[in-house]
């Protein structure tokens, strides 16, 4: 009669096979989730972006069409005039690019330290002022992701 062994363990080849098969599985879980989250960031950013963008747009497509003489260019932007308050009394508007922001003046001279009205800005140009259409070509970049828009807008009281 043979004889029964009665420690039962596991080899070392055994060990190194489920080992190896549970790191797999945690890196693929792993990936998987990095994945995600990668994903999560990318479209949390696009949103920011477009948001921030379509809220600045909407000020200043409403301000251009609003607009009673053309816009004329000041140094990385454009200046209307429009009375936007409806008050009676034309405002003089500048929007400028500086540094990676818009900024929005109300008065005759950019100021450097205006309200941020768009931020994050890669790009902006404002080609066609002096007449009464404005393109609106502006990039806005987070991380690696970015946003383009480019649209005209015409001026509706043109003096």
């Amino acid at each position: 009669m043979m004889k029964q062994n009665k420690n039962k363990a596991f080899t070392l080849v055994e060990m190194v096979v489920t080992i190896l098969l549970i790191s797999i599985l945690a890196f693929a879980v792993t990936y998987i989730f990095m994945e995600g989250f990668r994903s999560y960031i990318m479209s949390r950013n696009l949103i920011d972006l477009r948001s921030g963008l379509r809220v600045a747009l909407k000020r200043m497509v409403f301000e251009i069409r609003e607009s009673e003489i053309n816009p004329t260019e000041v140094t990385n932007g454009f200046r209307i005039q429009a009375d936007v308050d409806d008050d009676g009394v034309a405002e003089r508007i500048i929007y400028q690019l500086v540094g990676t922001n818009i900024r929005r003046t109300v008065g005759d001279t950019p100021d450097p330290n205006a309200p941020i009205l768009l931020g994050s800005v890669s790009s902006a140009s404002f080609p066609g002022l002096g007449t009464n259409t404005v393109t609106l070509d502006i990039t806005v970049s987070k991380m690696d992701d970015r946003v383009h828009i480019r649209t005209k807008v015409r001026a509706r009281r043109v003096g």
